[in-house]
């Protein structure tokens, strides 16, 4: 299984908006209830979490056989930051793209 940025973007999203709802300074998740939020299998599951890292969500402990998670509010916000900085670098970078193209093909047919 291939898991990919947007993936990533998700599960995050996924995580903040269950912090959110929980109205909690130490919000808790269930595996089972973020993998039935996002549509996805344990094993994806599984490595999403990694790929984030136990910095931003990390097992704690079973509780009638549903693993729990706790949320690093802060570590989780941190990398949403990080994440929404680069791509808007991307889209800056795609537009200077475009702007050079136009402007470039602009003076041409000015100096033609």
């Amino acid at each position: 299984m291939k898991v990919n940025r947007s993936d990533d973007s998700r599960f995050l999203k996924a995580i903040l908006d269950y912090a959110e709802e929980s109205e909690t300074t130490n919000p808790h998740f269930y595996k089972s209830e973020i993998m039935n939020r996002l549509g996805i299998d344990e094993l994806t599951f599984n490595l999403l979490q990694k790929r984030l890292g136990d910095h931003c969500c990390r097992y704690v402990d079973q509780h009638d056989g549903n693993a729990r998670y706790a949320i690093n509010l802060s570590a989780c916000l941190s990398l949403r930051d990080q994440q929404e900085k680069h791509a808007l670098g991307i889209r800056l970078a795609i537009l200077l793209v475009i702007l050079g193209v136009v402007l470039g093909g602009i003076i041409t047919r000015w100096l033609s």
